[in-house]
Parts: C-alpha cells; structure tokens; sequence
C-alpha cells in the first residue's frame, strides 16, 4: 500500500473519530433545526448544510496538514473548501428538496454533522483517487469536451460527489434509536 495513501485513511478514520466523540459530548444534536416552509425551508437546510460543512473543513484540515506533515495544507485546505463550497451548492439544494419532499424527514444537527464531515473526508478520498492517482482525465471526457473543460469537469466531480454522496447518506440513515424505539 501506498504510504501516502496509509496516511489519509488513517486521517479519515481520526476525523471520524473525532467526529464521534463530538456527538458523545452533545447530546442534544438530535435537535431538529428550525426552518421555514416551502422555498425559504429548503434554503434554510442548504445553508445550514454548507455552514456545517464549513466549520468541519475548518476544525479537520489541520489533522490532514499535521499526518502528511505539509503545514502550508493547513492553511489551504480551509479556503479550497470555501470554494469547493460553491460548486456543491446547487446539489445540497437539489438533495435539500429530495429529502424534504420524497423523504419527510427533519434534519438535525446530526445529520447535518454527518454529511458534513463524511463530505470532507470523502473530498480527501476522491482527490487522492482522482488527482493522485491518475494523470489526466479519462479519454472519453477529454474526447466530449476537449482537454481545459475535462480538467476543470474532473476536478469538479470532486465536491460534488462527496457532497452529494454524503448529503443522501444523511438523509437516508434512519434517525437515533432510544430505548427500541424510533425518535421522528
């Protein structure tokens, strides 16, 4: 096994980790967020996604910067998640609605954790995977759109896979079990 590659899952697993014990510490994350009806409600769990997102890119970068030993990561970790925050924003809309309409769930303060620090550990993955371990895009990208459009088209499937990837995994996972029963 790649070292570089030992390095980063065991990054993930410590941000997981930590994620956890989090959660252990509050309690009261189960919480729905309050938010309005209709349009304003989906905008509402959008933003609250993407803060959350915010603040684990925030508080986990360092642990990426510190395991590779490259401190200038810890630095610019932060602010390509800023923009990486852009791009994944009409896809926590889409999933926001998704969710809402088909699913009728509330989100929580743990959901949104979830998808928060599953999106940025799953960002670090596929630029591992995507970047790292290939040179350029595949053939058939590079042939629809040309080599700069499936540079840039590659290098935005990052976010946008992890985060919507997480974002239904949030979703999906059924809310906390207390004592046999389902908390709504």
């Amino acid at each position: 096994m790649n070292p570089e590659l030992g390095v980063v899952l065991l990054t993930a697993m410590a941000a997981v980790l930590l994620t956890w014990l989090i959660f252990c510490l509050v309690r009261r994350s189960g919480n729905p967020i309050p938010v309005g009806s209709g349009f304003e409600g989906i905008l509402d769990l959008t933003a609250s996604y993407v803060s959350h997102y915010l603040l684990a890119a925030v508080f986990l970068s360092p642990l990426l910067g510190m395991a590779l030993g490259k401190p200038l990561l810890i630095l610019l970790l932060p602010v390509l998640h800023f923009f990486a925050s852009i791009v994944i924003l009409p896809g926590a809309f889409a999933t926001a609605y998704a969710g809402r309409r088909w699913l009728k769930r509330r989100w929580t303060r743990t959901r949104a954790w979830t998808a928060a620090v599953l999106t940025v550990v799953g960002m670090w993955l596929l630029s591992y995977a995507l970047v790292l371990g290939w040179d350029r895009p595949p053939d058939l990208l590079v042939r629809l759109l040309g080599e700069a459009l499936a540079t840039v088209a590659h290098l935005v499937s990052i976010p946008m896979g992890a985060s919507s990837l997480a974002l239904v995994l949030a979703w999906v996972v059924p809310p906390r079990v207390s004592c046999g029963t389902v908390k709504k």
